[in-house]
């Protein structure tokens, strides 16, 4: 294997330190399953490896694995508890599987710990937007706004924020604030476009979508005009 450090295949078995150098180069390398068997290696070596238990849980993340992330999250969580990236990793991975509920305490957690970066506030945003704490919701938009003005994912949240809560024109407003910033936000053009749809504006949105589309959103639904 080329790269950085030790090989896996040069890995003693008992080597915690390896496997973990290891699985965190095959992850750089977007190799997950390597990754993970890396990591699996790691955890079995030295199962008080909160650093491992972590990166196990990324990387079943990248593989679609949500729940089972949340179970290595939990294990990295009693070897570690004062870690708030590893509540921000398992919050974030519960807004995957839609528990809003369960991640919002997590959040809560991370920034009782001290982690406060724009991406947690706008994460945490989406958790409270999914209990449908709106307000609360946009306030954590603004503390991660007030820390990067230009943050893109947050300008598009509280777009999407405003547009749950009926006020269409604000939420317009935001998305075309993101697009100003960033053209290639997927996000924002089909939001856009998905508000436009519903505000009459049947070929503005189409046009919106059709971008959505061009720029990448694999997930997002046939455009119908």
């Amino acid at each position: 294997m080329a790269g950085r450090g030790i090989s896996i295949r040069e890995a003693p078995t008992g080597d915690a330190s390896a496997w973990l150098n290891n699985g965190n180069e095959l992850a750089k390398m977007n190799q997950f399953p390597k990754a993970l068997d890396a990591y699996r290696k790691a955890t079995e070596a030295d199962p008080r490896s909160a650093e491992a238990w972590r990166g196990r849980g990324v990387t079943l993340c990248e593989l679609g694995r949500f729940k089972d992330a949340v179970e290595c999250y939990d294990r990295a969580i009693e070897i570690e508890p004062m870690r708030p990236d590893i509540w921000h990793f398992k919050a974030r991975t519960l807004g995957d599987l839609r528990q809003f509920g369960k991640a919002v305490p997590c959040y809560e957690k991370a920034v009782q710990l001290g982690m406060k970066t724009p991406e947690l506030w706008n994460n945490y945003a989406t958790a409270l937007q999914g209990t449908r704490r709106h307000d609360e919701a946009l306030r954590c938009i603004d503390k991660a706004l007030a820390m990067d003005s230009e943050y893109v994912p947050a300008i598009c949240n509280k777009g999407t924020i405003f547009h749950e809560m009926g006020q269409l024109s604000r939420a317009l407003g935001f998305y075309n604030c993101a697009l100003g910033i960033d053209r290639n936000c997927v996000e924002a053009w089909y939001n856009k476009g998905m508000l436009l749809k519903q505000m009459g504006r049947p070929d503005e949105a189409a046009e919106c979508l059709k971008k959505a589309k061009e720029l990448g959103g694999v997930y997002l639904p046939p455009i119908q005009k």
